[in-house]
Parts: C-alpha cells; structure tokens; sequence
C-alpha cells in the first residue's frame, strides 16, 4: 500500500510489492533473506535467461506469470555441468553446487524484485506527475530492508532523498499506521520526525553485575572507557560494544555492536565464526560521513544501514573485512550529533590508521534476537571467549571463561501481552468478524498485490468469504510449487 501525502492530504492506493517473492525463496530454501541477499552477490555463477515476460505487470500477478517464474527456478535446481556455458555461465567453484543455483535463483529474484519497483515508480510518477529529482523516495515493509535494491532505485531515478525508519519492518508499519491514526484524528497538522534510531530498552543494572559474586568471578579488571584504548583493543582482536539504549529495528547500528579492525581480512573471518555464519557473508562498516565519497561509489547518506555501494578500487585493499565478494558493503555513514561514542572511537582509529571506518556486525548469536541486556551481553561474551566487553562507559576485562558452564544464549523473557483476552476477541470481532483463519490471512498482503484494484473488506459477509475463497486457492497454490 503507498501512502502518497500532498498538500496535507494523503491519498492511499495498492500497489506490487516484491515481497512475496523474497518469502517464497525463504520458505523454498530455508534460509532468511539477508541470508539470500547476500549469496545473490556472493557467487559469479548467472543463469542465462531473460525474465521480462514474466515481469509484464499490468492491474495484477497473474497466475501464468507465477507459473512461469516457478518453472524457470525449477530448470535452475535441475542444472548441471554440461548445462554451461548454454543454460548458465558456469559453477563458481568457490560454493557447494547448491549455493551456485541458490545464488543463480537470487539474482533472478533480485532482478525481479528491482523491476517490480521500476513499475510502481512508473506508475506512480505517471498517476501523479511526479519529478523524482523533487520528490523523496519513502519506503516501508521488510523488502525495504533490501540494500541493493533501495541504491539502485536512488541511482536510477536521481531522486532528491532517501526516507525510511530502520524500523522498516513489520514493526515500521505498525508505527506508519500509528502515525496515520493520528493524522485523520486530529484537528491540527502534526509535525514528527525520526530524529534517532536509538529507542530502545536501556540496561541500568551494571552495577548489581558488577556486586553480583556470581558474575565476578569471570571480571578481571573494570576502568572507564577511553577512544585511545578502545582503538588499542579493536586492533587486537573484536570488542563487544553495548551502550545506552538499544537500536529499533533488525540492524546495529552502534548501541548493540561487535566492532573490529577492517584492515585485517582475519576480523570477517572471526566475526563469521562466532556468530556461525557462512564464510561467503558481509560484514558491514560504519563509515564517518565526511568521509563516505572517499571511499564509496556513488554514495549518499545511509544512516540506517539501508544501501549498498561498491568500495572504489583504489581503497579496497585497505579494508578487506568489509568487502564483500563483489566489492560492494552495506554501509551506515555516521555524523557525531547520531552517535557521539561511536563517532569518537572511529575518529581515532582513522588518526591512528588512516581508515575512516570499523567492522560492526549485531551482537547476537545464530539463531538469537539481537541482546538487549547486559546479563545477555556477558553471556554471550563469555561463552565466544571475548576478552573484553564495553558496557556503558566501562571497560571490563573477561577472565575464567573456560568455566562459564552456560553454553547457550539466555533464554529471553517475551511479553507481548498488550490486550487482555477480552479485548483482543473485542478487536477478532470487529477486525475479522466472519473468523477467516489465521494461516489463511498470512496470504491477504499477497492477496492485495494480486488484486490491486479490488477493495478486500473482510468485515463484510460477502466480501470475506470471496476473500477466503482467493486466500485458500493462493496458499494451496504457493504450496504446492514449494
């Protein structure tokens, strides 16, 4: 749905989102789809086939599209040697035989995914008359978390600025629909802006950690934190660096960090085996914005860790760790009014080094939320073997781990309770008063995409079971080619 505001009014209208596309592979491979962005660039394995008769979308997604586009991955999983150089350019050896057709389908799908976006643009800048070099791209969803994709976009059409929330998750849509709420509530314009990424949980309990017998037993030393020693640790090997309140959204962005030395290739290497990754996956950097153009192609503010730019040529031996295999990295620019810690410690590091810039990958295991406390934080830390960790201001020098005996991330404690059970069947009543079921309405965004011109009222009788009777041919449909 695109929310297009003008002159103080909004005008909503569907519009064709690629992200069915992204949760298909997902499903299909079981993998996640940062997992499946970044093995598209990895490889340079190609299949050798044009996908834009499957891309001619008009009002909908037509079945014989999706079938077309189910067919041709199909042909991708049964490749085999001496389908190249004809089907496909050939294996990259570097990947297992598996990962090359993955990479082969992701490229498919991300080229897919860019044209699908080159549509709704199209048709957006026709309805209304739109100069992207006036106007501000704004995007909202999971796919937004899709970095190639948002650079091209900016690259292509020129637009004049880039506006997404890091939040921009299903959780970003929440705060859209909050924020629209307000607009059509309230008799007065309203006037927010996202100033800062850093509305999160904040952890004041250090020092019941530090007087707990318990965890001081594994801490050697605590001293305030300086940028010089922080840079002297960062080049020894990876630091854990937790401070103040936690980032919004799936990226860290410096409050929930690990942070390394760029200049080694062994920092990705490390970072990947501690947080059991595939040995192929990026590990980003922050950057200092006066220094972004220097040192990235075509670069423009990326705050959020939002876009993608290839590291110019010149620079790239300078910082093999965050390289990806096609050059390019998934960047967050920095200025000090964002974060003024961070700020700092890259500053000295590129007076000692010469690098404006350090690896910073989410402090989290495989498999586990980002952490959010300072319990979670020693935990992790002991079990990986870190030998420091920055908490809020402090360092704190790890000792003993081999006699940490919790092998596992903590187990968090969720409450997602907001309703009580009475007014969560009062909202089931009057959001979904004929009871579609729940595994049927995961296919309604679909649904939307399908049938842009269609208005799908699930409160009306007769809309919702024309609705269940679309939702359930979909699901069987999709299932079936999965």
């Amino acid at each position: 749905m695109l929310v297009r505001p003008h002159k103080g009014k909004i005008t909503l209208f569907p519009i064709n989102s690629p992200g069915w596309l992204w949760n298909w592979a997902s499903q299909k491979f079981k993998l996640n789809p940062g997992t499946l962005m970044a093995l598209a660039n990895a490889s340079n394995s190609k299949a050798n086939f044009q996908i834009k008769k499957v891309l001619q979308l008009k009002n909908r997604i037509k079945d014989s599209y999706v079938d077309e586009f189910i067919n041709k991955i199909e042909e991708v999983l049964k490749y085999t040697e001496k389908d190249a150089p004809y089907r496909f350019n050939h294996f990259d050896n570097r990947f297992t035989v598996k990962e090359n057709k993955i990479s082969m389908i992701m490229k498919i799908i991300q080229e897919m995914s860019q044209k699908i976006m080159e549509e709704n643009i199209s048709y957006i800048s026709g309805r209304f008359n739109v100069d992207p070099s006036d106007t501000y791209l704004s995007l909202s969803g999971g796919f937004s978390l899709n970095c190639p994709t948002n650079t091209y976009l900016m690259n292509k059409y020129k637009f004049k600025g880039f506006i997404c929330p890091p939040c921009t998750n299903d959780s970003g849509l929440a705060l859209g629909v909050g924020m629209y709420g307000f607009y059509k509530n309230m008799n007065e314009r309203i006037n927010f802006k996202f100033t800062t990424p850093y509305l999160g949980h904040y952890d004041p309990t250090l020092n019941d950690v530090l007087n707990s017998t318990e965890d001081s037993y594994f801490i050697k030393s605590i001293t305030k934190s300086h940028s010089k020693i922080v840079v002297e640790d960062i080049k020894r090997s990876p630091i854990i660096w937790f401070n103040g309140c936690a980032e919004v959204g799936p990226r860290a962005l410096g409050n929930r960090s690990i942070l390394a030395d760029p200049t080694k290739t062994t920092s990705k290497d490390y970072l990947n085996q501690i947080k059991q990754r595939e040995w192929w996956r990026p590990v980003a950097p922050i950057v200092l914005r006066e220094d972004l153009t220097s040192w990235f192609e075509n670069s423009f503010v990326s705050n959020y860790m939002l876009h993608t730019f290839k590291v110019k040529e010149a620079k790239q031996a300078a910082v093999p760790a965050i390289c990806h295999l096609d050059n390019t990295a998934r960047v967050q620019s920095l200025e000090m009014n964002e974060n003024k810690d961070i700020y700092l410690i890259i500053k000295r590091f590129k007076e000692i080094t010469g690098i404006p810039m350090l690896c910073n990958t989410s402090l989290n295991d495989k498999g586990e939320p980002i952490i959010n406390t300072i319990a979670e934080a020693l935990n992790f830390a002991l079990r990986k073997q870190f030998p420091v960790i920055y908490i809020n201001g402090f360092r704190i020098e790890l000792q003993n781990h081999s006699e940490y005996k919790t092998k596992t991330p903590l187990q968090r404690a969720i409450n997602f309770e907001i309703f009580n059970n009475e007014e969560k069947e009062k909202l089931r009543q009057e959001l979904n008063p004929h009871h579609i079921p729940t595994d049927l309405l995961e296919y309604f965004p679909i649904l939307q995409a399908t049938y842009p011109n269609d208005y799908l009222d699930i409160t009306n009788k007769k809309e919702a079971k024309k609705v269940r009777r679309r939702m359930m041919v979909l699901k069987n449909h999709l299932k079936n080619k999965i």
